[in-house]
Protein backbone atom coordinates (compact mmCIF):
# COMPACT_ATOMS: atom_id res chain seq x y z
CA UNK A 1 0.00 0.00 0.00
CA UNK A 2 1.51 3.34 -1.16
CA UNK A 3 1.08 6.38 0.87
CA UNK A 4 1.29 10.02 -0.57
CA UNK A 5 3.57 12.16 1.62
CA UNK A 6 2.87 12.80 4.84
CA UNK A 7 0.93 16.19 6.03
CA UNK A 8 4.44 17.60 7.78
CA UNK A 9 6.07 16.90 4.79
CA UNK A 10 3.85 18.81 2.57
CA UNK A 11 3.77 21.97 4.72
CA UNK A 12 7.52 21.45 4.47
CA UNK A 13 7.57 21.52 0.79
CA UNK A 14 4.50 24.37 0.51
CA UNK A 15 6.91 26.76 2.98
CA UNK A 16 10.01 25.92 0.69
CA UNK A 17 8.11 26.73 -2.51
CA UNK A 18 5.94 30.25 -0.70
CA UNK A 19 9.59 30.94 0.48
CA UNK A 20 10.61 31.08 -3.29
CA UNK A 21 12.85 27.93 -3.59
CA UNK A 22 12.06 26.04 -6.82
CA UNK A 23 10.01 22.87 -6.66
CA UNK A 24 13.16 21.14 -7.69
CA UNK A 25 14.97 22.96 -4.43
CA UNK A 26 11.51 22.22 -2.36
CA UNK A 27 11.77 18.56 -3.36
CA UNK A 28 14.89 18.07 -1.80
CA UNK A 29 14.69 19.73 1.14
CA UNK A 30 12.10 17.54 1.97
CA UNK A 31 13.79 14.38 1.33
CA UNK A 32 11.74 14.32 -1.77
CA UNK A 33 12.87 13.68 -5.79
CA UNK A 34 12.56 16.26 -8.56
CA UNK A 35 10.10 14.40 -10.24
CA UNK A 36 7.61 13.67 -7.02
CA UNK A 37 8.11 17.76 -6.12
CA UNK A 38 7.00 18.57 -9.54
CA UNK A 39 4.13 15.71 -9.36
CA UNK A 40 3.28 17.28 -5.99
CA UNK A 41 2.85 20.85 -7.39
CA UNK A 42 0.98 19.47 -10.47
CA UNK A 43 -2.00 17.57 -8.70
CA UNK A 44 -2.13 20.65 -6.58
CA UNK A 45 -2.77 22.87 -8.98
CA UNK A 46 0.05 25.03 -7.85
CA UNK A 47 -1.40 25.69 -4.67
CA UNK A 48 -1.13 23.78 -1.63
CA UNK A 49 -3.88 21.98 -0.81
CA UNK A 50 -3.41 22.32 3.48
CA UNK A 51 -3.07 24.81 6.02
CA UNK A 52 0.64 26.06 5.83
CA UNK A 53 0.04 27.04 9.95
CA UNK A 54 0.91 23.72 12.12
CA UNK A 55 -2.08 23.22 13.85
CA UNK A 56 -2.33 24.21 17.39
CA UNK A 57 -1.75 20.89 20.13
CA UNK A 58 -3.50 19.35 21.52
CA UNK A 59 -5.11 18.17 18.50
CA UNK A 60 -7.79 15.45 17.86
CA UNK A 61 -5.92 13.22 16.62
CA UNK A 62 -2.59 11.29 17.61
CA UNK A 63 0.77 13.24 16.58
CA UNK A 64 3.61 11.31 15.77
CA UNK A 65 5.17 12.02 18.97
CA UNK A 66 2.69 10.96 20.48
CA UNK A 67 2.89 7.55 18.75
CA UNK A 68 6.57 7.81 19.23
CA UNK A 69 5.74 8.05 23.54
CA UNK A 70 3.46 5.12 23.22
CA UNK A 71 6.34 2.94 21.49
CA UNK A 72 8.58 4.21 24.32
CA UNK A 73 6.26 3.58 27.20
CA UNK A 74 5.59 0.04 25.94
CA UNK A 75 9.41 -0.90 25.35
CA UNK A 76 9.92 0.60 29.45
CA UNK A 77 7.04 -1.72 30.42
CA UNK A 78 4.83 0.77 31.32
CA UNK A 79 1.23 0.55 32.40
CA UNK A 80 -1.53 2.32 30.05
CA UNK A 81 -1.85 4.82 32.62
CA UNK A 82 1.60 6.20 33.01
CA UNK A 83 1.77 6.26 29.22
CA UNK A 84 -1.50 8.55 29.12
CA UNK A 85 0.12 10.83 31.51
CA UNK A 86 3.18 11.11 30.11
CA UNK A 87 1.36 12.34 26.68
CA UNK A 88 -1.42 14.44 28.93
CA UNK A 89 -4.26 11.48 27.10
CA UNK A 90 -6.70 9.85 28.42
CA UNK A 91 -6.18 6.03 29.34
CA UNK A 92 -8.86 4.93 26.97
CA UNK A 93 -7.10 6.71 24.12
CA UNK A 94 -4.16 4.93 24.78
CA UNK A 95 -5.71 1.82 25.07
CA UNK A 96 -7.25 1.85 21.79
CA UNK A 97 -4.40 3.26 19.90
CA UNK A 98 -2.04 -0.10 21.37
CA UNK A 99 -4.61 -2.15 20.03
CA UNK A 100 -6.08 -1.08 16.86
CA UNK A 101 -2.36 -0.79 15.32
CA UNK A 102 -0.80 -4.15 17.02
CA UNK A 103 0.12 -6.55 14.49
CA UNK A 104 0.05 -9.38 17.31
CA UNK A 105 -2.38 -8.47 20.06
CA UNK A 106 -1.29 -9.28 23.42
CA UNK A 107 -2.80 -8.17 26.59
CA UNK A 108 -1.73 -9.56 29.57
CA UNK A 109 -2.17 -8.97 33.52
CA UNK A 110 0.76 -7.26 35.12
CA UNK A 111 1.04 -10.48 37.36
CA UNK A 112 1.74 -12.87 34.27
CA UNK A 113 4.12 -10.45 32.90
CA UNK A 114 6.15 -10.09 36.26
CA UNK A 115 4.43 -11.55 39.38
CA UNK A 116 3.45 -8.43 40.40
CA UNK A 117 0.13 -7.75 41.71
CA UNK A 118 -0.75 -4.32 40.81
CA UNK A 119 -3.27 -3.50 37.53
CA UNK A 120 -3.19 -4.68 34.08
CA UNK A 121 -0.42 -4.13 31.87
CA UNK A 122 0.08 -4.27 28.12
CA UNK A 123 2.79 -7.10 26.64
CA UNK A 124 2.94 -5.84 22.96
CA UNK A 125 4.90 -7.50 20.02
CA UNK A 126 4.68 -5.82 16.82
CA UNK A 127 3.49 -1.65 17.55
CA UNK A 128 5.20 0.84 14.62
CA UNK A 129 4.19 4.09 15.59
CA UNK A 130 5.15 4.71 11.48
CA UNK A 131 3.24 2.31 10.39
CA UNK A 132 0.03 3.79 12.76
CA UNK A 133 0.57 7.33 12.02
CA UNK A 134 0.86 6.46 8.36
CA UNK A 135 -2.99 4.56 8.46
CA UNK A 136 -3.95 7.05 10.36
CA UNK A 137 -3.38 9.96 8.08
CA UNK A 138 -4.74 7.77 4.92
CA UNK A 139 -7.93 7.18 7.13
CA UNK A 140 -8.13 10.86 7.07
CA UNK A 141 -7.48 11.22 3.51
CA UNK A 142 -10.65 12.93 1.92
CA UNK A 143 -12.41 12.44 -0.53
CA UNK A 144 -12.97 8.65 0.32
CA UNK A 145 -14.06 6.29 -2.22
CA UNK A 146 -17.67 4.79 -1.21
CA UNK A 147 -17.53 1.03 -0.58
CA UNK A 148 -20.01 0.07 -2.73
CA UNK A 149 -17.97 1.91 -5.28
CA UNK A 150 -14.50 0.47 -4.35
CA UNK A 151 -15.94 -3.40 -4.16
CA UNK A 152 -17.56 -4.64 -7.79
CA UNK A 153 -18.93 -7.13 -6.59
CA UNK A 154 -20.92 -6.29 -3.11
CA UNK A 155 -21.86 -3.20 -5.76
CA UNK A 156 -23.08 -5.13 -8.02
CA UNK A 157 -25.14 -7.47 -5.69
CA UNK A 158 -26.53 -4.18 -4.08
CA UNK A 159 -27.55 -2.76 -7.68
CA UNK A 160 -29.42 -6.19 -8.72
CA UNK A 161 -31.26 -6.74 -5.58
CA UNK A 162 -32.57 -2.93 -5.98
CA UNK A 163 -33.62 -3.22 -9.76
CA UNK A 164 -35.92 -6.96 -8.37
CA UNK A 165 -37.06 -5.80 -5.11
CA UNK A 166 -40.59 -4.56 -5.38
CA UNK A 167 -40.74 -1.35 -4.21
CA UNK A 168 -44.13 -0.40 -3.55
CA UNK A 169 -45.67 2.80 -5.54
CA UNK A 170 -47.42 5.27 -3.95
CA UNK A 171 -51.25 5.76 -5.27
CA UNK A 172 -52.92 9.13 -6.13
CA UNK A 173 -55.99 8.87 -4.14
CA UNK A 174 -56.43 11.12 -1.39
Amino acid sequence: MRHGPSAAVQREFWCSIRAGLSVAEAAGSVGASESSGGKWFREAGGMPALCLVEPSLPSRFLTIEDREAIFAGIVAKWTIRQIAGDIGRAPSTVKHEIETNLTHQSYRSRAELDGSKRGPKCAVIGYSPHLAQARAESGRARPKVAKLAANDRCGARCRISWKTSSVPSRSATG
